[in-house]
């Protein structure tokens, strides 16, 4: 992406560093003080076209930072996942793409949001993160369970696998937060995702004709 490395010569130094550390700090703090003081903050950040239209903005920006609603344990294991493929990515594309990337993925899926009518909270959007990490890392190995040990790739077709199974039978208010939240990942990753489909069919055209 050249219009990409121009961007980053004029406005390199306004980058964020260590983006997804504070939005993990942030997600933890609306956790904590949600189940600590039993406060029902979620309904004030997540994404309600609604609400929005009547003036409540800052719902734009502060579904990015609402929780995964689950146990205290699995919300910290799926905070820290969120922390450790958003560094993976800072370290690779440097804190400016980063930045791009995430910022990116909040736009489009509140546009997605708030041009469908339907409200959304950024799990989606987080989970993106790991296509573009399974892109960059596909055969680093994770421990599934903490026991089986994965390769990042098989994982990723798995979460694919997950997405069209919601995309088929899920909410039409879930399949506009799937859309909006993997239209970075396609802009930044399209390309090459089409360069590989389109070298695997001419490899298999190839061998084809060797039989």
């Amino acid at each position: 992406m050249k219009f990409l490395y121009k961007m980053e010569r004029k406005f390199g130094k306004f980058a964020i560093k260590n983006l997804m550390l504070h939005i993990t700090i942030l997600n933890a703090i609306v956790y904590l003080a949600s189940y600590i003081f039993q406060l029902d903050l979620i309904s004030y950040m997540a994404l309600v076209p609604d609400l929005v239209m009547q003036g409540q903005v800052w719902r734009l920006i502060t579904y990015v930072f609402v929780p995964p609603n689950v146990s205290i344990i699995f919300t910290a294991i799926t905070l820290y996942f969120y922390y450790f493929i958003g560094i993976s990515l800072e370290r690779r594309w440097g804190s400016f793409k980063f930045n791009v990337y995430y910022l990116l993925g909040i736009i489009l899926t509140a546009a997605a949001s708030m041009i469908s009518g339907f409200p959304v909270v950024g799990t989606f959007l987080n989970l993106s993160l790991f296509f573009a990490f399974a892109m960059l890392y596909p055969n680093m190995e994770v421990l599934f369970f903490f026991v089986i040990p994965l390769k990042v790739k098989y994982l990723a077709y798995f979460d694919a696998a997950f997405y069209a199974y919601i995309m088929i039978r899920g909410t039409a208010s879930d399949r506009i937060a799937i859309i909006g939240s993997l239209l970075n990942f396609f802009i930044f990753f399209g390309p090459d995702i089409y360069k590989m489909i389109k070298l695997k069919i001419k490899v298999m055209k190839n061998r084809s004709r060797f039989r």
